[in-house]
């Protein structure tokens, strides 16, 4: 650990203040970190002492590890070694994540070589590393594994129905997060016990990605909020059940306050997710002015977030602001080049006003990307691409597939209505045929941008 020099850290959890006694002269003249802000302190103290910063609700701690280790009653020299083993892993994690993850695989096929089932620090940390990467197939291989070995822990639950929900194994993820919480009630652990509210909002989510929004917030109900953070996403959930059943003027109140309490009370940068709802439903309730500030402040907050700039192109749609959306969808693509999705929409947008050539040339820049599809969605925006090259049987394949993989874009348009009419078009006339043409295309594409 590096030597502290010429400052004084002040730990203050509660108000920062200044010292009476001075240490040395001057002593308060001196910067310290504010801890007032617990996260953003530790993350500033460790980037200080250059040391690696974990949060602890992600990488289990070195000491979870070895309690783990040593509660498995293994001999000396197999513990030393496993402790190394993972000690290497900790070190690497910040900087060189490649070899990080080689560690833990080593070290989870060590664990099982020992029949050392019990130490489950090194599958969570390899599970959540997969997930940070986007292999949510990975991710969920690790945490499936992890709950066939230790199905009573529901943390082997709580990261398979996360694993699954970004794979859209929406049921799937539903079935974890409910065996989760029965483990949750059946050990009553204290630390386990403390996470209720957060299974309770993701199965609010999962429940509300499937259309079921009685049952959505029903879920909600089921706990009261655990700290003001949990009240905060809880709020936003709520105004997102309320906004999807179409009832603004309900929604608007619990966005507004799940915003008020970000800002005023969690100190902490709100999820883009509420910043969307707000917009949509400012526009739903003709507040155009509030509409427009939130989506200014959106875009300041998410500059680097390729999904603010694919949410923006969807709300120019409603504008008929071709040039807007266009522009949008190309900042979320420079900003995510391996994505299928927003190629796909781009595409699908030259396609639709006349531009063939850079249409095409944008669908076969999603082509090149297959090797990423992972997911229902992406095979979904795939056939698209095919369907605007003129390959409609692999298109209607790949629509097929992603039909079976996710019954929700079962309900998505198919590719001939998506693209139907006005093709070659002179766009700029905005003759009635045009603008209903456009809405059509446009309210389509909308909700697309929204999933």
């Amino acid at each position: 650990m590096k030597k502290i020099q010429r400052n004084w850290y002040k730990f203050n959890t509660l108000a920062m203040v200044w010292w009476t006694d001075e240490l040395f002269t001057k002593q308060n003249q001196h910067a310290y970190i504010d801890l007032t802000n617990y996260e953003l302190g530790i993350r500033r103290l460790c980037e200080h002492l250059g040391v690696v910063y974990f949060p602890a609700s992600l990488i289990p701690r070195d000491q979870d590890f070895r309690e783990e280790v040593f509660s498995a009653g293994l001999k000396c020299n197999y513990v030393k070694e496993l402790v190394e083993m993972y000690t290497r892993f900790r070190d690497e994690y910040s900087t060189r994540p490649s070899i990080a993850r080689n560690w833990l695989i080593n070290l989870i096929a060590r664990l099982d070589d020992l029949q050392a089932s019990i130490v489950v620090s090194p599958r969570i940390a390899l599970g959540v590393m997969e997930a940070e990467a986007g292999q949510h197939k990975n991710a969920a291989a690790v945490f499936q594994r992890f709950a066939e070995l230790q199905p009573a822990d529901p943390r082997a639950w709580a990261g398979l129905g996360g694993a699954r929900f970004y794979l859209c194994d929406y049921q799937g993820a539903l079935r974890a997060y409910n065996q989760c919480k029965e483990m949750i009630l059946r050990t009553g652990h204290s630390e386990h016990i403390a996470h209720l509210a957060d299974i309770a909002h993701n199965t609010a989510q999962v429940l509300l990605t499937l259309g079921q929004t009685e049952q959505a917030w029903q879920a909600l109900e089921y706990l009261s909020p655990a700290g003001v953070q949990a009240e905060a996403y809880g709020a936003a959930l709520r105004g997102r059940i309320r906004l999807q059943q179409r009832y603004p003027s309900q929604a608007v109140g619990y966005l507004e306050a799940a915003l008020a309490i970000f800002d005023n009370r969690c100190h902490q940068t709100p999820p883009a997710s509420l910043m969307l709802d707000l917009v949509d439903c400012y526009r739903l309730l003709h507040r155009h002015t509030d509409e427009e500030k939130i989506m200014q402040r959106s875009i300041a907050m998410f500059k680097d977030d390729p999904e603010m700039f694919r949410s923006s192109a969807g709300q120019s749609l409603y504008d008929f602001n071709v040039e807007s959306t266009i522009q949008f969808l190309r900042k979320a693509i420079r900003l995510a080049p391996e994505s299928v999705i927003y190629q796909a929409e781009l595409a699908s947008i030259l396609y639709y006003i006349g531009n063939m050539e850079a249409s095409r040339r944008t669908a076969k820049a999603c082509l090149e990307l297959e090797e990423n599809v992972q997911t229902s969605r992406d095979n979904y925006y795939l056939g698209l691409a095919y369907y605007i090259l003129g390959k409609r049987e692999v298109a209607d394949n790949k629509l097929e597939k992603a039909r079976r993989m996710d019954s929700i874009i079962a309900g998505w348009p198919i590719y001939e209505k998506l693209l139907n009419g006005c093709v070659n078009m002179p766009f700029q006339k905005k003759s009635h045929h045009a603008i209903s043409c456009w809405n059509n295309f446009g309210n389509s594409l909308k909700k697309l941008l929204r999933q």
